[in-house]
């Protein structure tokens, strides 16, 4: 990323988790989410280009480096809690709706947390999300 005004912030989630959130630029919120072979590297080129007009926040999911690695397993339920306590975070300070956008693992996410809090969301954009991970909970979708 080549923008100088980025900065890490840090979001708690509901169980406590501490999420770093890499965020730049001004304007409505987007939220970008990596896939599991990803990190805050795998958006820097699309973040470059949004942050001319949009504030731009890219967390590095529980378990991904720089944010916290919780004791036992994560589930997705908590990696869902996860991103809606990010997407929170991103909308408070302009009140705001945010628009996500996932990738891969990130996107299948980005979907059930959109079905979690679709009120919080101006819209939504999925690349390749694998709907197998998904289960029945896409079907009205």
């Amino acid at each position: 990323m080549t923008n100088p005004g980025s900065h890490d912030q840090h979001v708690r989630s509901a169980d406590g988790t501490r999420l770093v959130v890499r965020v730049t630029g001004a304007g409505d919120p987007v939220v970008l989410v990596h896939g599991s072979g990803g990190g805050l590297h795998s958006w820097a080129a699309v973040a470059d280009r949004l942050a001319e007009d949009h504030e731009v926040w890219m967390p590095a999911r529980r378990g991904y480096g720089p944010s916290a690695v919780p004791a036992g397993s994560k589930s997705f339920a908590d990696e869902v809690a996860d991103l809606a306590a990010v997407i929170r975070a991103a909308g408070v300070p302009s009140g705001r709706r945010v628009h996500l956008v996932g990738a891969s693992y990130g996107a299948t996410l980005s979907l059930h947390t959109a079905l979690s809090i679709p009120r919080e969301l101006r819209s939504l954009a999925l690349f390749e999300p694998p709907l197998f991970a998904a289960g029945p909970a896409t079907g009205p979708l």
